[in-house]
This record gives C-alpha cells, sequence and structure tokens, in this order.
C-alpha cells in the first residue's frame, strides 16, 4: 500500500509531457498539490469541510505530513465514527479531526535531511511528535539513494499511533509535503465517540 500512495503521487510528476507543465505542477500549493492526487483526497476533502483550505492555499511556509485515504480512514474509525463524512456532522467530530490535522503539520518548511533520530518536533496543536530514524535493511529499499527510514510517533499514551514517512520533500509553493502511512493522534484529542 505504501508503494500505491507513493507511484500515485509520483505519477503526477512523471505524466507531465514537458518540462514546463513539470515546473507547473512544482508551482502548485499544499491545498491544490492534494486536492488533484487520488491516495490524499480524504486530506483535502478534510481540509474543505473544516475550513482549513485557505491556510494551505495561501502564502506560508509549511511542512506537512499528509496521511494517505487509508491512513485517515483507519484513525476515523478509531475515533468511533463509521465514516469520515459522519465526523462532519458533529462538532465534536470536526474538532477531534482539527486537532489531528493540525498535530500533522509544522510552521516551517522542514525538509527530511534536516530530521534527525529522536528529534522531537513541535507541530500547530501546540503539541509535539518525535521522529525516529533508522538504517533501511538492504532487501527493504524502495528506491535509489534510500539510507533511512523515517517514522514519526504520537504522544498520545492512550492510543499508541507511528507513522512511516513513504515519500520525501515533495516542495510546494507554501512549504513541503512529507506522505505518510499512518495518522498519529494527539495526547488532547477528543474523546472516542461511545
Amino acid at each position: 500500500m505504501k508503494k500505491i500512495a507513493l507511484i500515485a503521487l509520483l505519477s503526477i510528476f512523471a505524466s507531465c509531457s514537458d518540462d514546463k507543465e513539470k515546473n507547473d505542477v512544482q508551482k502548485m500549493s499544499i491545498a491544490q498539490l492534494a486536492k488533484i492526487t487520488p491516495a490524499y483526497s480524504d486530506f483535502s476533502r478534510s481540509l474543505d469541510s473544516l475550513g482549513l483550505t485557505s491556510t494551505f492555499e495561501n502564502a506560508g511556509d509549511y511542512t506537512v505530513f499528509m496521511p494517505t485515504n487509508d491512513a485517515l480512514s483507519t484513525a476515523i474509525s478509531a475515533l468511533g465514527f463509521p465514516s469520515l463524512d459522519q465526523v462532519f456532522t458533529t462538532q465534536e467530530g470536526k474538532d477531534a479531526l482539527t486537532n489531528i490535522l493540525k498535530y500533522h503539520v509544522v510552521a516551517s518548511r522542514v525538509a527530511s535531511t534536516s530530521l534527525s533520530n529522536n528529534q522531537n518536533v513541535s507541530t500547530l496543536n501546540g503539541q509535539n511528535l518525535t521522529v525516529t530514524i533508522a538504517d533501511v535493511p538492504s532487501e527493504e529499499i524502495t528506491y535509489i539513494g534510500e539510507t533511512n527510514i523515517i517514522t514519526l510517533n504520537g504522544n498520545n499514551t492512550d492510543v499508541e499511533t507511528t507513522a512511516t514517512v513513504i515519500a520525501r520533500d515533495v516542495e510546494c509553493t507554501n512549504g513541503v509535503i512529507h506522505p505518510i502511512d499512518g495518522v498519529l493522534v494527539p495526547a488532547t484529542s477528543a474523546g472516542r465517540r461511545k
């Protein structure tokens, strides 16, 4: 599944027929790139429904650890909602998802090469996540030049969450995206529905 999400994101760049089109794609905002990438459509839809799209369309400098649709679906289920659409029907759901999405955003541009093992990274919701970096076993290398695996660890002691970075340094006009295969749940996330 990780490779499928990576291929979906990278196919946008590969499908461009000339340098002008590739340059146009690289001039997209974080919100625009999420919107046109099928593997991240639920992230984009969440931004729209929660009124956060303009933040990621406008000028700025953000780092977004962007979860795939599958990862977001798993998190929604863990919060006790049957679907993403159900989250948008209650204020409790909207608050929980807003808090979770902000936990995936850093208020500055952070390249993958700037991350270090055991580093605490401060997110937009005011809490930290922890970075773990490990060497890649040779049999697990998925692309030329891959030397390490970057994993993000959430700080919620009730719901242990981790996510692996599955692509790196997708440059946008207002920041950088690092696609991930999981969703991190912050410690102050709204409680689960019964």
